[in-house]
Parts: structure tokens; sequence; C-alpha cells
């Protein structure tokens, strides 16, 4: 598993120099294991920074926002004059509720029918374009303690909606579409077909052998032959890697994500893979 260091900074400083603060928006990142950060130029609708640093354990309540804290002033992120931003915390404290059943007043009670509430939580919700339903989430109250002190009024959403938002708007071609958005220690299966959402979930693993076999699983519960499927990997995952491995193993094909995004990428972050920090480069799109 990744350890406590920098694993990405990619920042061009000659154009993030070149941006007006009130051009620029920066989109945060953040988990109890980890914090990312990407440098959007408005103007010229182009990516001039990106960085990501997993913490190697999990964080909680005063913990967690000191080192949020921590790695915001480390990338000094506060000396970018940045006027707009944006957060999307990544857990799996989400329920989706069909936008026909949807009263903000009951907005609790939705997400107690599938989850339990917990103590210094604070709920939010969300409207997922493309999928005619409303997403209520859970963020620490330690995550607000953060956002007041460093980043003042960010749109808050939950990760699942850039994934899903992004995916189902992005005209998936008629048949049958399975998506692996994969991170250090977890990931998220959405399947989609003819256009519908027919499956999302999230999984947390420590092995490439806890991750090949809840893909599996995902195939039989859906009546998939997993030797006649092709599946799409976003994130950080690479084709080194023993999860791609594995993978390769038992199913048909294995692709990386080819995104065609309405953005660019500076020559500096043009080095990393394509399919790698989905949540930070398609934040901006659901803001």
């Amino acid at each position: 598993m990744q350890t406590d260091t920098l694993d990405t900074v990619l920042i061009d400083k000659e154009m993030l120099l070149g941006v007006k603060p009130s051009n620029l928006h920066l989109s945060i990142e953040a988990s109890d294991e980890g914090f990312g950060f990407a440098l959007f130029d408005l103007l010229n609708n182009r990516y001039v920074g990106i960085g990501y640093r997993n913490f190697g354990t999990a964080l909680h309540g005063h913990a967690l926002a000191k080192r949020l804290s921590e790695e915001f002033d480390k990338n000094h992120l506060h000396e970018t004059g940045f006027t707009k931003s944006s957060l999307v915390w990544v857990s799996n404290r989400a329920t989706l509720v069909p936008e026909a059943l949807f009263d903000e007043k009951y907005a609790a009670d939705y997400f107690n029918l599938n989850l339990s509430a917990q103590q210094h939580e604070i709920l939010y919700y969300e409207k997922v374009k493309g999928l005619g339903a409303y997403n209520v989430f859970a963020i620490p109250e330690a995550l607000e303690d953060f956002c007041s002190a460093k980043l003042k009024t960010p749109a808050v959403m939950h990760h699942s909606r850039i994934l899903l938002e992004n995916l189902l708007l992005a005209g998936n071609p008629r048949g049958l579409h399975v998506y692996l958005h994969v991170q250090a220690k977890h990931f998220d299966i959405v399947v989609i077909e003819d256009g519908a959402l027919k499956l999302y979930n999230y999984y947390q693993y420590i092995s490439a052998e806890d991750f090949t076999y809840h893909t599996l699983n995902t195939c039989k519960q859906l009546g998939i032959d997993p030797q006649t499927l092709a599946v799409t990997l976003i994130g950080e995952i690479e084709a080194e890697s023993a999860l791609f491995t594995i993978l390769n193993k038992y199913l048909f094909k294995v692709n990386f994500y080819e995104p065609m995004p309405d953005y660019s990428l500076s020559l500096e972050l043009g080095k990393l893979p394509h399919h790698f920090y989905y949540n930070l480069l398609n934040q901006y799109a659901c803001v």
C-alpha cells in the first residue's frame, strides 16, 4: 500500500503567475486518508497545478482538520489568491434518493434508512444531474472547520456525484459499460447500460485479491460473464500494478479511461496518465 509520501505535485508556476486571482478556481479532494488539490485557470479553461498526498493512516476529528490545514499550507495554496473554490469529500457515507421522492425536510430520514447517523457529522444533499436523483451524504465537523478556515464558502460535494454525473453526461453509447474508479484503499464500481445507471457501489480493499473478489462478485450478481466483459479503469492505477495484472487474468478486456474533456492541461500536468485524479479534474464541471 502507499505510504505517507507526497504522491504528486505538479504546478506550472509560469502559467500560474499569469492567472489573475479572480480567474483561479481551487478544487480540493479530501478524505480521512488523503488530501488533493487542483488549480484551474477559468479564463483559459486550463489546469495549471495538481497535487495529492496519501496520509498512510486514517485521521479523524481534530487530527484530520489539523492535517488538512497543514497540507493546504505546505503547498502554499493561500498564496495563489484563488477567489473560487470547491471541495469533494470521499467516503462511503452517502445514499441516493430518486428525485420524485426527495423532500429536503426528510434528508436525515433518507440517510438513516441505509446508514446510521454518527456524532460530529453534518448532513448535506445535492442533485446528481443526468441521474434524476439526489445524493444525501455526511461530512465530519472537522471538514467543515477546515473549509471555514481555509476555503471560506466552497461548494461541498460527495465524490460519487463527480463520478456519476460526469460519466452519465458523457454520452455512453448503447450497451453495457463497467467503470472501476480506483484509489489507494477503496474503489467505486459504476455500471451503465444503454445510458442509464444500473449499479453504483463503493468497496474498501486491502489486497489485489479483495479488489478482484468484489469486481467478480458484482458481475455474478448482475449476471455478467467476466470472460466477455470489458471494463474501464479510472483513477490511480497503473498497468504495472498488481490490481491491473490480476484483473487481466479474469476479465475479457481491461482498458484505461480516455477522457474527452472540455478543459486542457498545462504542459507540466500533461505528463500525468490521462485516467489519474478523476475527482480533481472533473470537479469544476459539477460546481
